[in-house]
C-alpha cells in the first residue's frame, strides 16, 4: 500500500474549483486538446472544462465536475482505461467545489498517460469518457513533482512481519482479512502495517498501522494506529486520522507522532506523558512549532531538550537576531533580537541607530498557534501584547499590528554595529 506522505491543500482544491467554470462532466466525451495550465498558482493537465490533473503537496491528483451529483459523498469511480480497469474514491469538501481523489499509484497515472480513452463509471453508468490522446505530455509537465516520489513510494517495501503477527497485530488495530487484502469502515478502506520495529527502545517490537480511504477518514484519505505488545497480545497506544510520522525526544519513552493533514504549516502532534499519548502541540517535520501548556516548562524550547529556554522559558522559539523574510541578515534594514525576556527592535538611519525594547511579563494566551505575550510596561502608545508563533525551519511569526514573517539569522551574520 502506497504511503502517502503529503495530503492535498483542500483550500488550494476548492480555488481551483472557483476558478474553473462549473462546466459538467456527465455521459459526453472530452475531446479538446491535452494542455498544462497554470490556474491558482497551480500547474494543471486539463483536456475540457470539468476535469483535470494536478499535483498538490507531493501527491497527484485528478478533480471532476459532476451534475448531477454521485448519491454518495465519497463515491467510488471505475475507470476503464483500454479495457484495463482502475478504481479510485472521489470526494467534494463542499458544495460548490468539484469532486476530486487521489491517484492511488503510478499505475494509475502511467495509464492515463499512455492510454487512448479513459471512461469513468459512477453508480453503475458512464458519467463521462475523456480522450487521451496527447495527454502524456500535459500530464507529465503537471505531475512533474509528483512522479519522483511515486516511483521512491513504491519501491519502499513494507516490512517482513511473521504471519501470525501480522494477524494479531491488524486485528487488533480494528481490521478484517477479505479477499487478501485487510480492511476496515466496514470494508470500504484498506490498511497494512508500515513499521514493525522497536519504536521506544525497550527491546521488543512495535508496529505502526496505516490506513487508506475516504469513507471513514474524510478528506484527509488517511489514518493510523500505534500499537505495542500487551502480554501475549497488541495493545493500541495512539491512534488518529492523519499521517504518521515518528520523532523521538530526548528524555521521553515514547516519540511525539506529528499528524500530517492538508496544507503545509505546523501539524498536531501527540506525546506520551508518562501513561498515555495526549495533545503535545504543533509543529512541522518534527520541529517543534508550539507546546500545549502541560509541556511547555517541561521541554526544550530551542528544540534542544533543555527546560527553560525560549522566551520566558515557554515560548519554544530559537532565541537571537532575526530578519524580516526576504531581507538579509548582513544588510538588514529592520532587525530583531529575542531573549528570554524582551526582544529589541533596531533599526539605522541618518548615521544613527534606533532601539526598541519590550520586556515581557508573562504568556497570557495561545490561539492559532500563536503565544501570546503581555508586556510588562505597556505605554500609551505600546500593544498591550504581542503575538510569536513558529513555523519550524527557523521561522516566526510575530504578531503586533500585523503579522510580519521573520527568519533566524547567526549572530556572526548580523553587522557588528547592530549587535545589542
Amino acid at each position: 500500500m502506497k504511503n502517502i506522505r503529503h495530503l492535498m491543500n483542500w483550500a488550494l482544491f476548492i480555488g481551483l474549483a472557483a476558478a474553473i467554470a462549473p462546466a459538467t462532466v456527465q455521459a459526453q466525451t472530452t475531446g479538446g486538446a491535452w494542455q498544462v495550465r497554470e490556474i491558482e498558482g497551480q500547474m494543471v493537465a486539463t483536456a475540457g472544462a470539468g476535469f483535470l490533473l494536478m499535483c498538490s503537496q507531493g501527491t497527484p491528483s485528478i478533480l471532476f465536475a459532476l451534475q448531477p451529483p454521485p448519491s454518495r459523498n465519497p463515491a467510488q469511480v471505475r475507470i476503464v482505461i483500454d479495457g484495463a480497469e482502475h478504481f479510485v474514491e472521489v470526494a467534494q469538501p463542499r458544495a460548490d467545489a468539484m469532486w476530486g481523489a487521489f491517484l492511488p499509484d503510478s499505475t494509475l497515472v502511467d495509464a492515463l498517460r499512455n492510454g487512448s480513452e479513459a471512461a469513468f463509471h459512477i453508480e453503475g453508468r458512464v458519467r463521462a469518457t475523456v480522450s487521451l490522446a496527447g495527454s502524456g505530455e500535459a500530464i507529465g509537465g503537471a505531475l512533474e513533482a509528483c512522479l519522483p516520489q511515486l516511483i521512491a513510494e513504491e519501491e519502499a517495501p513494507l516490512p517482513e512481519v511473521p504471519a501470525g503477527e501480522r494477524t494479531a497485530i491488524m486485528r487488533a488495530a480494528g481490521f478484517t482479512l477479505s479477499r487478501g487484502k485487510w480492511t476496515t469502515c466496514e470494508g470500504d478502506e484498506t490498511g497494512d502495517i508500515s513499521q514493525y520495529r522497536d519504536v521506544n527502545g525497550d527491546g521488543a517490537q512495535d508496529a505502526l498501522v496505516s490506513s487508506y480511504g475516504t469513507a471513514c477518514r474524510g478528506f484527509a484519505g488517511s489514518g493510523f494506529a500505534l500499537l505495542t505488545r500487551q502480554g501475549s497480545g497488541w495493545r493500541v497506544l495512539a491512534e488518529s486520522t492523519g499521517i504518521a510520522e515518528l520523532f523521538p525526544r530526548q528524555g521521553i519513552a515514547w516519540p511525539d507522532i506529528e499528524i500530517g493533514g492538508p496544507g503545509t504549516d505546523c501539524f498536531a502532534f501527540l506525546r506520551w506523558n508518562g501513561r498515555e499519548y495526549v495533545r503535545g502541540g504543533t509543529s512541522l517535520g518534527g520541529e517543534i512549532c508550539t507546546l500545549d501548556p502541560v509541556f511547555a516548562n517541561a521541554a526544550g524550547a530551542n528544540n534542544a531538550g533543555r527546560s527553560g529556554e525560549g522566551i520566558l522559558g515557554q515560548v519554544p522559539v530559537r532565541l537571537g537576531y532575526y530578519v524580516e523574510q526576504g531581507e538579509r541578515c548582513e544588510r538588514p534594514s529592520y532587525l530583531y533580537k529575542f531573549e528570554t525576556n524582551r526582544h529589541l527592535e533596531i533599526a539605522e538611519g541618518n548615521g544613527s541607530i534606533e532601539l526598541l525594547v519590550y520586556d515581557y511579563a508573562r504568556v497570557s494566551s495561545q490561539d492559532d498557534g500563536f503565544y501570546f505575550i503581555q508586556l510588562a510596561d505597556a505605554g500609551p502608545e505600546d500593544p498591550e501584547d504581542i503575538g510569536v508563533r513558529a513555523m519550524g525551519g527557523g521561522r516566526i511569526d510575530l504578531l503586533i499590528q500585523d503579522i510580519v514573517e521573520l527568519v533566524h539569522c547567526q549572530e556572526e551574520n548580523v553587522p557588528s554595529r547592530l549587535r545589542r
